[in-house]
């Protein structure tokens, strides 16, 4: 493909950008997005049922406002089949599908980035937002706390390979 390692995996964390239109489409039912090293540790209907009205529920990170790389978790998020939410994925798609058409435009982070240039750019996409502790991102020797519906196992991060022989991550399998 003549892509770099580091960018085919830009590519791939991204590209579950490019279906979640027609997926909703296809489906007509709430689709709970989230990266592959996600482990489900707890009850997503939380994620399903909460705030009701908003077409896609993000998980934001308030002091993200200053950087777009971090405004936004593409780790875990729900897209409902609305109309909006749909019009806000094709934004996230067409960002990704434009950097993706120009090999040096393609960096880590780009899901995020996506996703919030889509929001500030978004005005009939109603939102609502995912609680912090949805997703447990500590370090391999952290307890995973009451509440959490997430680990994140973030494997793209060599030392976090040490949460695959954890006993917490033994009790999953």
């Amino acid at each position: 493909c003549g892509l770099s390692e580091e960018k085919q995996r830009v590519y791939y964390s991204s590209a579950r950008f490019l279906l979640i239109s027609d997926l909703l489409e296809h489906y007509k039912k709430p689709i709970v997005v989230a990266d592959i090293d996600q482990l489900v540790i707890g009850d997503v209907l939380e994620i399903i049922e909460g705030d009701s009205y908003a077409d896609v529920r993000l998980l934001q990170y308030e002091h993200g406002v200053v950087n777009l790389m971090s405004k936004f978790s593409a780790s875990v998020m729900l897209a409902r089949p609305t109309p909006a939410a749909s019009a806000f994925f094709d934004r996230v798609s067409a960002y990704i599908a434009d950097r993706m058409s120009n090999p040096a435009a393609i960096g880590w982070h780009l899901d995020q980035i996506a996703l919030a240039i889509a929001f500030f750019t978004t005005d009939s996409t109603r939102f609502g937002f995912l609680r912090k502790s949805v997703m447990h991102s500590g370090a391999p020797t952290d307890e995973i706390p009451e509440g959490s519906i997430f680990w994140s196992i973030t494997y793209s991060i060599a030392a976090n390979a040490a949460k695959l022989s954890l006993e917490n991550f033994e009790k999953f399998r």
